[in-house]
């Protein structure tokens, strides 16, 4: 199969998908306006097209056609149905399948009327969509209605890359964290909110063990270590600064649980949540989005309410103080990501969501 990824070549998620289907024996070109990262495997045909940022949505529209007449493929399979989902639909190429990620469903078309307009005609102009979660497949419906059909197709997780690890926290600290962007949309302000009540629920000897480590970078940075430091828990928070993809299995291996309490519907997956499952950690998460749908309640973590450091904290407390529960919950959420969310499982839904692609433009 020979198809057409049209994407941000900036993304990771774009390297992966692209990475994994060449592995499965599919001819995969990457059209981007994005600088790509490095990591794309020298099999896949890159092109970096002319024009950047908003604009360049509009003005990349006839080199697009005219790369699409060289390389002829199967399939345009465009991600965002903000940006590349207009260049797609103005190309006209057909079929071409649109993966819909989060913002651009939830943000995008609340910024003014002509976004709402422009995200429904080109969620309409597709022969085909996809989305991450189900969650998020109401949410397409609530534009689209039934125009279009809508398959699942979740991020996929390295089984190899993102493995069981020991979980011993040096001098027998107990070490909570996150790796994300600092922004206000992942709640980190929460997590240290519910670290400090944390503190103050467990006993003196408990609360000196405990740690949060936080992972990222992003435009409240300063911010949050105002918080921390105001909160009075500057001394037990590490703020690790922003890291590489390729990091965060180690980052992930100092952890004994990890919290991801995200506040607006537009995380839409949590891949990160499945990266810290699928390393053996048992995970606090908030209700919101598609995090509950990568979390057996009770099983391979806690769900808790939106924008309440208080139940995060109390979900927390059962988890520090409770080693067994610990690794039971760890050891089953690895179990969940490998029948769920390993690579395989995932390539193997794109691929049949590219076989209805097909039928459905015949």
């Amino acid at each position: 199969m020979r198809i057409v990824v049209l994407g941000p070549a900036s993304s990771v998620h774009i390297l992966q998908w692209s990475n994994n289907l060449v592995k499965r024996g599919v001819k995969v070109a990457l059209v981007s306006q994005h600088t790509p990262i490095p990591g794309f495997d020298n099999r896949i045909d890159v092109h970096v097209l002319p024009f950047k940022g908003v604009f360049g949505y509009f003005l990349n529209v006839f080199h697009v056609r005219r790369l699409l007449a060289q390389l002829a493929p199967e399939i345009v399979h465009a991600h965002y149905a903000s940006g590349y989902g207009t260049t797609a639909r103005l190309v006209n190429f057909h079929p071409y399948l649109l993966s819909v990620w989060g913002s651009d469903i939830f943000d995008f078309p609340n910024a003014t009327i002509i976004h709402r307009w422009l995200l429904r005609r080109n969620l309409r102009s597709a022969d085909m969509l996809a989305s991450t979660s189900n969650m998020m497949v109401a949410e397409i419906q609530k534009h689209n209605g039934d125009c279009t059909p809508v398959a699942v197709t979740p991020f996929g997780v390295d089984l190899e890359k993102f493995g069981m690890q020991s979980k011993d926290g040096a001098n027998g600290e107990i070490r909570i964290g996150i790796v994300k962007g600092l922004a206000y949309k992942y709640g980190i302000d929460i997590l240290l909110r519910a670290f400090a009540m944390l503190r103050d629920r467990v006993n003196d000897d408990l609360a000196r063990k405990l740690r949060l480590i936080i992972a990222g970078s992003g435009d409240q940075e300063a911010e949050l270590k105002r918080l921390s430091k105001n909160l009075g828990i500057d001394s037990w928070v590490d703020f690790l600064g922003k890291v590489p993809h390729s990091s965060v299995p180690e980052v992930l291996g100092r952890l004994d649980i990890f919290c991801a309490l995200s506040r607006m519907d537009s995380e839409t997956f949590g891949v990160a949540v499945i990266e810290a499952s699928a390393c053996g950690l048992p995970v606090v998460v908030s209700c919101v989005g598609g995090l509950p749908e990568v979390v057996c309640n009770g099983e391979t973590g806690i769900v808790v309410k939106n924008e309440d450091p208080l139940d995060a904290s109390r979900a927390l407390e059962i988890l520090v103080n409770n080693s067994e529960m610990r690794k039971r919950m760890g050891a089953l959420g690895r179990i969940m990501v490998e029948e769920r969310y390993g690579w395989d499982t995932c390539i193997n839904a794109m691929l049949v969501t590219y076989e209805k692609t097909l039928v459905s433009n015949v």
